[in-house]
C-alpha cells in the first residue's frame, strides 16, 4: 500500500508539474504571438527616401540631395557578384530558407561562444530588411519577434529577387550612404555596375558595422573585413581561390570626400530652386533626377581662375575674427542667349553663404553701363560730349555738413574737359557719369535701370537728387547674378537673359515633371513635341520675356563702347583672342572689385570683396596691395581664356544692326565737323547724322592746316614739314583765364552749343595741350574732408575752359547752357 501511494504521489506530482509546464508554455506562446501579431503590417508596395540626383549639362553626376542618400538601382543593373558578396557573408542560406534561418542562428551562437564575444549574426537578410524598414535597433527579445514575424510577411508578399533588390537599396552601407548604388559613389566615384571585384567585396564588408568598418573612418579595419568577404565567396563557391587571394592583394582606394560634391555653391542653388518648385518631401526623398546647366569645363575654369589668382598674389588672404578667409570672391556665368547658369563660384572656405546669388553688393563704376544705356534711349550717342570738370556740390559730407564740396572726383583726380560717352565710359570718369544722370534726370535713369530685372533697387534709389545713382550708389546693392543677367542685355539685343540653373526634372522613371522655359515663345509644334505628348503643362506660359531694356541699336552701341573699355580703358586684363565688352568697378574705399564682361556667347561677372565691406588694403611681402576692378578683370580674363575658341564664331565682333551708321564728327562738340574742326573722329549713331554747328556760335578761327601751322609754332611764310611736330603738354600752375564764353547773346533754345569767341583768329581762347593744377586751398575740400587738388588735363587742339578765380576749378558753362 505503502509503495501504491508513494507512486500515485509521484504520478500526481508529475502531472501537476507537467501541467504546469503546459501552463506555462502556454502562457508563453500566446505573450509570444502577442507580440508577434503587434509587429507592422508589411506595405504591399515598397518604398524609402530616395536621394535628388543632380546632373550637369553634359550628364556628369554633380551631387545628391537627400535626407538619406538613397539611389534606388533595379537588381538587373546590380553586378552578380556583388548580389553573391552580400549573400556569401550576410545569408548563404538566403534563396532556400522562408526569411528565418535555424542553422544560422545555431551557427552564429556557436561562433559566438567560441569566441566569447559576438562575431557573427543570425540575422537573415529578409530580417535586417525588417528591421530596417519597420523596426527600431533596439536588441530587445520583444523586437526579435516582431523582426520574425515581419520577415515571414515579407517572404509571403515579394519573391526572394524582390526582397534582395530592396535590401540592397535600403542597407546603410556608412558615411551617411544609403544602398549600394549611393555607397558606390561615396566610396569609389562609379555607378554600381562599373565596380571592379574589391570594391563589391568592401560594400558588402559594410552591413556588420557601416561607420567602423567605412574606408573613409577605418581603411585598415575595411581591408580585413573585405578579405573575409572574400574567402566566404571562395567557400561559398562564389569565386574560385585563386581569385579570391589575387583580389585579397589589391590595395583599398577610395575617393577623396573633400571631392564628393562639385559645384557646391551651384547644387546649393539648384536646391533653393527645387525647393520652390516642389515640396520638402518631394526634394527630399523621391528620387527626382535632375538635370542641370552647368557647364563643367567652365566650372573648372572658375574654380582654377580664383584658385590661381589667389597663388600668385592677386587676390590676398587673412582670416577674420571668425577666421573665415578674406577677401572673399564670388562668380556667375550665363549663356547670353537663353540665361542658362554655366558656372557659379559662391565664395571661398567652409562658409556655406552663396554670395554668387544672395550678397548684395555696391557695384561702384560697373554700373555706369545703365547709365549712358539710360541717355542713349533719350537719343543721344557714343559721340556726345560730356564736360569732365570738377564741380562744387551740396554733398552730405564730413567736410562740411550738408555744405558745398568738391564732388564728385575722379579716382586719378585727373579732369579731361570735353569728352565724349565713349571716352568717359573708357576711361570710367566719374564726373561724366554724373553729368549725364543729371542731364537725362535721375527718374529716367531709374525707370531704365529696372528694365534690366534687378530686384533689390530701394525707393531711395530714385530720390530727385540722387546722383550717387551714377555711380552705383544703391542703397542695398545688387548680387552679382542679376549684375551678369543685365550686361546679358547689350549681348543679346537688349533683352536680358533670365538666370535658370534647372533645365529638366523627371522622376527616377525618367517621367517629365518640370522643364525650363524656353527664351523665346515656342511654336505650337513645339509645344506638342515637348510638352504636351509628355502630358506636361509648360507652366512657364506667364515668364515669357518682357520688352527689351533697350533696343537692337542701341544695345549695339553699349556692346561697342564697352569693348573700348576692354581694348582701350579700365578693362584691358579682360582682353581675350575674340571681341570682348566689359566694365571694371571699384566702389568707395576699395570695399568691393567688379569686372563684368561678354563675349558673344557668354557674360560673366566677377567679384571680389570682404564680407563685412571693409577697404581692401593689404601688405604682402613689404608691398601694399589695393584690390579694385582692374584685379578682377584679370581674374575674368584668367577664367574665360581657357572657354573661348578664336576660331570658333565668338571670335566675331559683335553683329551691327544696319540702323547703325558710322559718323565724322569733331570730338570736342559731337556735331559735325565745320572748318573750324582741328581733330575728327569716326562714331557711331543710329540713323542720320550729328547735328551741325549753329553758324551764329560757331568759333571762327583758321582751318585745320592754319591752326596746325600756328600750333607749331611754323611762320606763315615757310612750308609745313611733311611730317607733324608733337607738342609737349605745358604745365600751367595756377594759371587763370579770362571767360571763353561768346560775348554775344547766345540762342538758348538750341540745344547745343560750342565753346568760342568772335574775337581774334583765337582771341582770348588757348588751345591744349596743357595741364592746369587745380584746387590745393584750404577752402576747397572734398567730401572726405581732405583738401581737394587735381589736374585739368586739356587735349590737343581742344579748347582751355576758363578757371574761376574764386575756386581754382574750371567754370564750365553757365545755367541754361549744355554742350550736349
Amino acid at each position: 500500500m505503502k509503495y501504491l501511494e508513494s507512486r500515485t504521489r509521484k504520478l500526481l506530482l508529475l502531472g501537476a508539474a507537467v501541467s504546469l509546464f503546459l501552463l506555462a508554455v502556454g502562457v508563453g506562446l500566446g505573450q509570444v504571438l502577442a507580440i508577434m501579431s503587434a509587429a507592422p503590417e508589411v506595405e504591399r508596395e515598397y518604398s524609402a527616401l530616395e536621394t535628388t540626383i543632380v546632373y550637369s549639362r553634359e550628364g556628369e553626376l554633380l551631387a545628391g540631395i537627400y535626407e538619406e542618400d538613397r539611389t534606388y538601382v533595379d537588381l538587373d543593373r546590380i553586378p552578380q557578384q556583388l548580389q553573391d558578396a552580400f549573400i556569401a557573408v550576410e545569408d548563404r542560406n538566403f534563396y532556400s530558407h522562408p526569411g528565418v534561418d535555424p542553422r544560422a542562428i545555431a551557427r552564429a551562437l556557436y561562433a559566438n561562444l567560441r569566441h566569447g564575444q559576438v562575431v557573427e549574426g543570425g540575422s537573415t537578410i529578409t530580417q535586417q530588411l525588417a528591421r530596417n524598414l519597420y523596426l527600431d535597433a533596439e536588441r530587445t527579445m520583444t523586437r526579435k519577434l516582431k523582426e520574425i514575424r515581419i520577415a515571414h510577411d515579407l517572404e509571403q508578399r515579394f519573391t526572394k529577387d524582390e526582397i534582395l533588390e530592396m535590401y540592397l537599396n535600403h542597407i546603410y552601407l556608412g558615411s551617411g550612404a544609403y544602398g549600394v548604388q549611393a555607397a558606390s559613389q561615396r566610396y569609389f566615384a562609379k555607378d554600381v555596375d562599373e565596380l571592379r571585384l574589391d570594391e563589391m567585396a568592401v560594400l558588402a564588408a559594410l552591413p556588420r558595422a557601416p561607420n567602423y568598418y567605412s574606408p573613409l573612418n577605418n581603411p585598415e579595419a575595411a581591408q580585413a573585413r573585405r578579405n573575409i568577404v572574400l574567402q566566404r565567396m571562395e567557400q561559398t563557391g562564389y569565386i574560385s581561390e585563386e581569385l579570391a587571394r589575387r583580389t585579397a592583394g589589391t590595395p583599398l582606394l577610395t575617393v577623396d570626400p573633400e571631392q564628393e560634391t562639385r559645384a557646391w555653391y551651384f547644387v546649393e542653388h539648384v536646391r533653393r530652386k527645387l525647393l520652390e518648385l516642389f515640396d520638402e518631401e518631394a526634394v527630399f526623398g523621391e528620387g527626382l533626377v535632375v538635370h542641370t546647366t552647368l557647364d563643367i569645363d567652365a566650372q573648372i575654369a572658375a574654380e582654377r581662375g580664383f584658385e590661381e589668382a589667389v597663388e600668385v598674389g592677386r587676390i590676398p588672404s587673412r582670416e577674420n575674427e571668425d577666421g573665415e578667409r578674406q577677401p572673399q570672391y564670388a562668380q556667375v556665368m550665363l549663356d547670353v542667349h537663353t540665361g542658362a547658369v554655366r558656372s557659379m563660384v559662391g565664395g571661398r572656405g567652409d562658409n556655406e553663404f552663396n554670395r554668387a546669388d544672395l550678397a548684395l553688393r555696391h557695384p561702384g563704376s560697373a554700373f555706369k553701363p545703365f547709365i549712358y544705356a539710360a541717355a542713349l534711349t533719350e537719343g543721344r550717342f557714343p559721340g556726345t560730349v560730356v564736360n569732365d570738370i570738377p564741380r562744387i556740390t551740396d554733398h552730405t559730407s564730413v567736410a562740411n555738413g550738408n555744405g558745398p564740396v568738391v564732388w564728385p572726383r575722379n579716382f586719378d583726380d585727373q579732369y579731361r574737359g570735353l569728352v565724349s560717352y565713349r571716352r568717359a565710359l573708357s576711361r570710367s570718369i566719374n564726373t561724366a557719369a554724373v553729368e549725364v544722370v543729371r542731364d537725362i534726370g535721375v527718374d529716367k535713369a531709374r525707370d531704365h535701370v529696372k528694365s534690366y530685372g534687378f530686384s533689390s533697387l530701394a525707393e531711395a534709389d530714385g530720390a530727385e537728387d540722387h546722383y550717387a545713382f551714377a555711380l552705383g550708389g544703391l542703397e542695398r546693392g545688387v548680387s552679382p547674378l542679376e549684375m551678369a543677367a543685365a550686361y546679358g542685355a547689350f549681348a543679346a539685343g537688349g533683352v536680358p537673359p533670365e538666370p535658370f540653373a534647372i533645365d529638366k526634372v523627371t522622376d527616377r522613371d525618367g517621367r517629365v515633371l518640370y522643364r525650363a522655359p524656353p527664351s523665346e515663345e515656342p511654336s505650337g509644334e513645339e509645344l506638342y513635341e515637348r510638352y504636351i505628348r509628355r502630358g506636361v503643362a509648360p507652366e512657364y506660359i506667364q515668364s515669357f520675356p518682357e520688352e527689351p531694356a533697350l533696343s537692337q541699336e542701341n544695345a549695339f552701341l553699349m556692346s561697342d563702347m564697352l569693348r573700348t573699355v576692354v581694348e582701350e580703358g579700365t578693362g584691358v586684363g579682360a582682353q581675350l583672342d575674340v571681341p570682348v565688352a566689359g566694365k571694371t568697378g571699384t566702389s568707395d574705399d576699395n570695399a568691393d572689385a567688379w569686372f563684368v564682361g561678354y563675349t558673344q556667347d557668354l557674360v560673366m561677372a566677377v567679384w571680389i570683396g570682404e564680407d563685412d565691406s571693409q577697404p581692401m588694403q593689404y601688405t604682402a611681402n613689404t608691398s601694399d596691395i589695393e584690390i579694385t576692378g582692374v584685379h578682377a578683370s584679370l581674374v575674368w580674363g584668367d577664367i574665360m581664356r581657357p572657354l573661348v575658341d578664336p576660331e570658333s564664331n565668338a571670335a566675331e565682333a559683335f553683329e551691327r544692326p544696319p540702323q547703325v551708321k558710322t559718323v565724322t564728327i569733331d570730338p570736342f562738340t559731337g556735331r559735325l565737323p565745320e572748318a573750324h574742326s582741328a581733330v575728327t573722329v569716326e562714331e557711331l549713331m543710329i540713323d542720320g547724322e550729328p547735328d551741325p554747328i549753329p553758324l551764329e556760335i560757331a568759333i571762327h578761327m583758321p582751318t585745320y592746316l592754319t591752326l596746325r601751322r600756328y600750333l607749331s609754332g611754323i611762320p606763315a611764310h615757310e612750308p609745313e614739314p611733311t611730317t607733324e611736330v608733337e607738342l609737349v603738354p605745358p604745365r600751367l600752375n595756377a594759371m587763370v583765364f579770362d571767360p571763353i564764353l561768346p560775348v554775344y547773346p547766345l540762342d538758348r533754345s538750341k540745344e547745343r552749343q560750342y565753346l568760342g569767341s568772335p574775337e581774334g583768329p583765337f582771341g582770348p581762347i588757348p588751345l591744349g595741350p596743357a595741364e592746369i593744377e587745380l584746387g590745393g586751398t584750404k577752402k576747397l575740400k572734398t567730401a572726405d574732408g581732405e583738401v581737394f587738388t587735381g589736374v585739368y588735363v586739356i587735349d590737343r587742339y581742344e579748347p582751355v575752359q576758363a578757371i574761376n578765380p574764386a575756386t581754382g576749378l574750371p567754370v564750365g558753362l553757365p545755367p541754361g547752357l549744355s554742350i550736349n
